[in-house]
């Protein structure tokens, strides 16, 4: 107990500090309008500690208002960038504060889910192989603005023409030999700036890019009771294909953890992993798929699926081997996503074993060495860590709902 008050009142002492730090100095970003290092990421930061010390709510706004005068409209625009990124940060500060601008955002992110749903149904229907990863993508596509939706409440029909379409995207499908395949698999890399190195497609798990992100949205409509026909179907689904990756179908002492993709293996179909151990982090790997696996297991009242979740952070902690692969103390791919999605287990499970583990996970952020250096914004940056460390410091759950858009909340 001493162990967890310390390291609670050191990670209270930081989110100050670097809440100071980005309400002094306003500082030039990256890219403007994104949720990664942006404005609107920074913002989140500040809705969340304004929702209990009203003296943020001023400095939330200014981040506000300086995204606003920077804010563009793209097609390809996900929940990550642009109009999305933005209603997202306004909606977590406070939906009655901004009700006129988020209107407008609603317009614009509703007319890119019925453009994503008619694309991904007109690709189906034309025989074409495989989906684009837009079509579940949480940071850049489908998925992600059905997270937005979701929690806005602004368009009921369009989030479940949304759903509909992510449970038909769990319906296996078969290949150009006739095999079937899960009917998630792409033809696209899985670096949407580099050419795709695996020949027969992909199959990605994790919750960024991958079926993961889906999961989690579709379980977190059903426990919000927005439901559609082969919603509970789809879950299942998607849960036992996850499966197939855990920890109960690897041998003792050569668990690896969850792969971010896997690959179609020649001529018999079979998917495997094509590297080395996945590094267990929230955007791919175990961490993150854990998350989802939980959060589907809470929706349909599965405990052996929750069961499977906990057993995996718990051997991801545990495993040396695997937490030496992760080198930054980010929510993205680092330690404060590993601290803030078993923080979300631990506080759901009431599992002892996540939460015994959740200070030595937290002092991995805060002595991590390139905190310090760490950019401003949310998911490669220091207002990301201060959430996920404030988080840990309240042991409460976030009040402006900023996890949702890592499909947690």
């Amino acid at each position: 107990m001493r162990e967890a008050d310390e390291a609670r009142e050191r990670a209270r002492d930081i989110v100050a500090q670097v809440s100071e730090r980005l309400s002094a100095d306003r500082v030039n970003v990256r890219d403007s309008t994104s949720l990664d290092q942006g404005r609107p990421g920074i913002a989140l930061l500040f809705a969340e500690l304004g929702r209990t010390d009203a003296d943020f709510r001023s400095t939330a706004h200014a981040w506000l208002s300086d995204t606003g005068r920077g804010v563009r409209v793209a097609n390809e625009d996900g929940l990550y960038q642009g109009a999305a990124a933005m209603a997202f940060a306004l909606n977590a500060a406070g939906p009655r504060d901004y009700r006129d601008a988020l209107d407008l955002l609603d317009d614009i992110i509703v007319g890119r889910v019925r453009a994503l749903v008619q694309e991904g149904r007109e690709r189906r229907r034309s025989g074409v192989h495989g989906v684009r990863m837009r079509a579940y993508d949480l940071i850049s596509g489908a998925t992600g603005l059905g997270v937005h939706l979701l929690y806005r409440g602004s368009a009921p029909s369009d989030l479940r023409a949304l759903l509909s379409y992510l449970v038909e995207l769990t319906e296996p499908v078969r290949n150009r030999r006739g095999q079937l395949i899960p009917g998630w698999w792409t033809p696209d890399s899985p670096t949407p700036t580099r050419p795709t190195p695996y020949r027969q497609g992909h199959v990605n798990l994790g919750v960024a890019h991958g079926v993961s992100g889906p999961l989690a949205l579709l379980a977190q409509a059903w426990i919000e009771e927005v439901r559609v026909p082969g919603h509970s179907e789809a879950i299942t689904r998607l849960t036992h294909w996850l499966m197939r990756w855990s920890p109960g179908t690897q041998r003792a002492g050569e668990w690896q953890g969850w792969p971010g993709i896997v690959v179609p293996d020649g001529a018999d179909g079979r998917f495997r992993s094509p590297g080395p151990p996945q590094r267990p982090v929230w955007c791919y790997g175990t961490v993150g798929i854990a998350g989802a696996l939980h959060i589907a297991g809470v929706a349909l009242s599965r405990p052996e699926w929750m069961s499977v979740a906990v057993d995996g952070l718990v051997k991801v902690l545990d495993n040396a081997a695997l937490t030496d692969l992760i080198t930054d103390p980010s929510l993205c791919h680092g330690w404060a996503g590993v601290l803030h999605v078993s923080w979300r287990v631990a506080h759901t499970s009431g599992d002892s074993r996540i939460r015994e583990r959740l200070p030595a996970v937290a002092r991995a952020v805060m002595n991590h060495p390139e905190f310090e250096s760490a950019p401003s914004g949310f998911l490669t940056g220091l207002a990301g860590i201060a959430l996920a460390l404030h988080t840990f410091a309240t042991n409460a759950e976030p009040l402006s709902g900023w996890d949702r858009c890592l499909a947690l909340g």
